[in-house]
């Protein structure tokens, strides 16, 4: 087997979910481990990190979203199964 000439970094996927978010109500919630901003003068979506995950998700009111920072797919679905319920 060949070795590898690339090393995998940034992981950035993009994707749309089934329902509008409520961008204002999302960014008042606390949760430990998890930090949700939202500065809507300054860009329309709210970020959210989580602890022990890599990457960040932006999150929009149409449902969109973009993940970037992401090193493993892994990550992905751990982001998105922890996202979802705070965006419901």
């Amino acid at each position: 087997m060949a070795a590898r000439l690339y090393d995998v970094s940034n992981i950035i996927v993009s994707g749309t979910f089934s329902f509008l978010i409520d961008l204002e109500e999302v960014s008042t919630k606390r949760i430990d481990g998890i930090s949700i901003e939202y500065k809507p003068l300054r860009f329309h979506a709210v970020l959210i990190r989580i602890h022990g995950i890599s990457g960040t998700i932006y999150v929009f009111h149409d449902g969109n979203y973009l993940i970037t920072g992401a090193l493993e797919s892994k990550d992905i679905d751990r982001l998105l199964n922890l996202c979802i319920p705070i965006l419901q």
